[in-house]
Formats: C-alpha cells, structure tokens, sequence
C-alpha cells in the first residue's frame, strides 16, 4: 500500500458498492451542500476507505451535473 494511512482491507468493489447503497439514501439539494458532504467524509475518514468513498461520492452519478469548475477547489 502506498499510504501510512490504516486500511481494513476491504476490496475495491464492495467499498464501491457499500457506498452507493449509502449515497442512494442521503439527498443534497445545492451543489455545496453534496461539496460540503464530500469534505466532511473525507476529512473524517480514519481508514482509506473511508477516503475511497469520498472520491466514490464525488463521482455519484445523480450529483454528476455539479462536477463543473466551480467544484473543482473540493476535487
């Protein structure tokens, strides 16, 4: 691994999946409210798959239409 930080050891796809189910169930309605919720599960992951899923949210396919330049400070 290439980062100090702790890992579960929980593989790629089932982070991938675990944080779809997860996301189906919250709903933003401005742009920097699902910006917000990125920094936040980033910043207070403890494992890098908590990382993992914030780069997954970011990539969320319903909130896709807020991936523009004014997101790009966050991403």
């Amino acid at each position: 691994m290439k980062s100090t930080m702790p890992f579960m050891g929980v593989n790629a796809q089932n982070v991938r999946q675990a944080a779809k189910r997860t996301f189906l169930e919250w709903t933003w309605e401005m742009q920097s409210e699902w910006l917000e919720a990125i920094i936040r599960v980033w910043r207070y992951a403890t494992y890098r798959e908590g990382r993992y899923a914030a780069i997954q949210l970011a990539e969320f396919k319903p909130y896709g239409h807020w991936l523009d330049p004014s997101a790009l400070p966050v991403i």
